[in-house]
């Protein structure tokens, strides 16, 4: 296991066990591509036949879940 994936881990622990009202948004691969709006989503669960998601998609989920309190303390996996 790379450090990075232990501190990443440890990170989650920490922020679930707060009592801060949170949103664990996880990725898959990133690319460069425009923003299309068009993504899938699943909470708590992995998506399926997930590939790659575009930086300007994943902002486009968090600025959605910074403003809406619908998925508190649950992780979202975004991807196309």
């Amino acid at each position: 296991m790379g450090d990075f994936f232990r501190k990443s881990v440890k990170m989650e622990r920490i922020i679930r066990a707060s009592d801060l009202d949170w949103s664990i948004i996880q990725p898959y691969y990133l690319t460069d591509d425009p923003h299309t709006g068009e993504y899938r989503t699943e909470y708590d669960k992995h998506v399926d036949k997930a590939k790659k998601i575009s930086r300007e998609d994943v902002a486009d989920l968090m600025i959605k879940e910074a403003t809406s309190n619908k998925n508190v303390k649950r992780t979202i996996r975004i991807a196309y």
